[in-house]
């Protein structure tokens, strides 16, 4: 893979990571009860209030990984989102991170007619999503991440992804490298 270029708080981009990214949601089959029996069009189109971060970040962070974009897919306890932040250190605050599925912490404000927020993913610092979520924020804290992957494979036999189970510590440490590798170039219970 090409060297990877570091995201700023750039809408632009970000909106073609979004766009990439639900064109990879209609190749995977997203399992969430709400959504399984939609069609991929209008599924993707209610992805913002449901529970369906795995899918919505895997999505979202190989769209990153294929437009050049440093991106870390962080799996916490009871929620996955993307993140922007630099590889070489630990997850921060100041982080730009993006998060396709936030309403279903807040479908309130999710749908309301408040155009910044209004069925839109949410794209900034980390700790803005406080504000919308103010009740639901450990989903997001750096101090609750379990993992943060970078490194996917296609997984024999399925429409999904599999993402090694990296840490903040191991991506910090430099050796490993953002991309799609083989099932079979890892053990099998390193990968989630």
């Amino acid at each position: 893979m090409e060297t990877l270029h570091t995201l700023g708080p750039n809408l632009e981009t970000a909106g073609q990571i979004g766009k990439l990214a639900h064109v990879l949601l209609q190749e995977i089959v997203v399992t969430h009860p709400e959504d399984i029996y939609l069609q991929n069009a209008v599924r993707t189109r209610r992805i913002g209030t449901s529970g369906v971060c795995g899918p919505a970040s895997d999505a979202v962070t190989r769209a990153a990984h294929e437009l050049g974009i440093v991106a870390s897919r962080e799996d916490h306890v009871a929620h996955y989102f993307t993140s922007f932040g630099p590889l070489e250190s630990e997850p921060g605050e100041d982080d730009l991170i993006l998060c396709m599925t936030w309403g279903q912490f807040n479908s309130q404000l999710y749908r309301s007619r408040r155009q910044e927020f209004r069925k839109k993913p949410f794209f900034g610092p980390r700790r803005l999503i406080r504000d919308l979520i103010p009740k639901h924020y450990y989903a997001y804290d750096p101090d609750t991440i379990r993992y943060r992957q970078i490194i996917h494979c296609k997984y024999p036999s399925s429409t999904g992804y599999r993402w090694l189970k990296t840490t903040p510590e191991d991506i910090a440490s430099g050796n490993y490298h953002p991309g799609e590798a083989q099932y079979d170039d890892f053990p099998p219970a390193l990968w989630a």
